[in-house]
């Protein structure tokens, strides 16, 4: 396939038209930076192939919004990380936080059968399973990524 122009779409031709590198579907949640002016903004990655990511559903935010949890710190530490959580939100802590999952209102959602359960470890790291077929993903983004990817796919 050739490459992708740099040259504006023509009248009546759509963007899908304009492709000419294999896109394959990949869901990840973003926030990209543009340091001169410290503005984030917030999307969803749909695509990716070797020419990039393709962000949609994009929300300006403004800086220090954003809060990185990770899945294996709140299990370790519900309480503290929910208070940290709360806090950034500028949220007073409640009890019933600690036992979300007690709830009775109405989950129209499909983990309707997650939400009544308490924070479990089984889901824990088990993108492994999948880290030789991540592999490719991983080099292409590079940082850290790469190295803990080929740690598990070798383990």
């Amino acid at each position: 396939m050739g490459e992708t122009s740099d040259q504006p779409i023509e009248a009546g031709q759509s963007y899908r038209e304009k492709r000419t590198v294999p896109r394959y579907s990949f869901i990840a949640h973003v926030e990209v930076i543009e340091p001169a002016s410290d503005t984030h903004i917030a999307g969803r990655v749909s695509e990716i192939s070797r020419k990039g990511c393709y962000i949609d559903v994009m929300i300006t935010l403004p800086p220090g919004t954003l809060i990185d949890v990770r899945y294996e710190d709140l299990v370790d530490n519900l309480e503290g990380v929910s208070r940290e959580a709360l806090r950034h939100c500028g949220l007073d802590w409640e009890d019933a936080c600690l036992n979300f999952h007690d709830t009775e209102r109405t989950v129209r959602t499909a983990s309707l059968m997650q939400v009544r359960k308490p924070l479990y470890r089984s889901a824990m790291g088990g993108w492994r399973r999948y880290a030789r077929h991540l592999t490719p993903l991983a080099d292409a983004l590079g940082g850290d990524i790469p190295a803990m990817v080929a740690s598990a796919a070798a383990g």
